[in-house]
């Protein structure tokens, strides 16, 4: 591959961190090798977002963002060897879309040449992160979602606290 395409941070992806609902980002993308390259822009049915499937063993899943829109100004251009190119996109967010949830997708770089096709994944958190439940309840517990496994806290509760060698 000739071409490489960059987020943020120096990586093959963008992390956007916590969104608002108009959200602007960059991918810079560089033609290394010796001849044109021309691309255009493919949103992949993006935005998406994470869902947990309670009626099929909680499996957490894609699914389409409704009220979700990503575009670029930019949906075609071609690449000189030796040429970068900023892509500015901008992820819209309706007000009907609920906040405290994932948002994620993929931009793909659709290139004439198939072999220079470069995909770059995106991710946001729309909401307030500190409401999330990061680490499920013991197994045991009526409310825990995956219902497996067990907890430290569960241990010490039920044996005592281990002893440690001095």
């Amino acid at each position: 591959m000739a071409v490489a395409a960059e987020g943020t941070n120096n990586a093959g992806s963008v992390s956007l961190g916590k969104i608002g609902q108009t959200t602007s980002f960059n991918v810079t993308l560089t033609n290394y090798g010796q001849t044109t390259q021309s691309y255009t822009v493919d949103y992949d049915g993006g935005p998406l977002t994470q869902v947990r499937d309670t009626s099929n063993g909680n499996i957490v899943h894609d699914q389409n963002l409704a009220g979700a829109a990503v575009n670029t100004a930019t949906p075609t251009f071609t690449l000189a060897p030796g040429a970068s190119k900023v892509v500015t996109f901008t992820l819209a967010l309706a007000d009907a879309v609920a906040a405290d949830q994932i948002v994620e997708g993929y931009l793909t770089f659709k290139a004439e040449d198939d072999t220079q096709t470069i995909s770059v994944p995106y991710l946001g958190y729309f909401g307030d992160l500190t409401t999330e439940q990061i680490i499920d309840d013991s197994a045991n517990k009526q409310d825990s979602i995956f219902k497996v496994g067990t907890s430290l806290i569960t241990t010490i509760t039920r044996w005592g606290s281990p002893t440690l060698p001095h």
